[in-house]
């Protein structure tokens, strides 16, 4: 009778033990989960980044190679790029 209880409560143990590493694994996979979503957003978000770059970078040189080199620009003339701001306020300072 003894032997009896005796492998009751080890199995009870035993049962006991694989919820609390079933827990932790669950867990363990959460954790993993939500940080492999955050490296995935961050990530789309660099390569947006990166494409809106490209496009920013593209029209400045678009519009540097559209201002007219032998045309002399005063400093307070307006700008020849249509922001109708000033020369030295707008292409001036790039």
């Amino acid at each position: 009778m003894m032997h009896l209880r005796q492998s009751g409560f080890t199995l009870l143990e035993a049962v006991v033990s694989m919820v609390l590493i079933s827990g932790a694994g669950f867990a363990l996979f959460g954790w993993i989960n939500s940080n492999i979503i955050a490296l995935n957003r961050i990530q789309e978000t660099n390569t947006r980044s990166a494409a809106t770059q490209n496009v920013v970078e593209k029209d400045l040189k678009k519009q540097r190679a559209t201002l007219p080199s032998n045309k002399h620009v005063g400093r307070n003339d307006p700008c020849l790029c249509g922001s109708n701001k000033k020369y030295k306020k707008c292409c001036l300072s790039l």
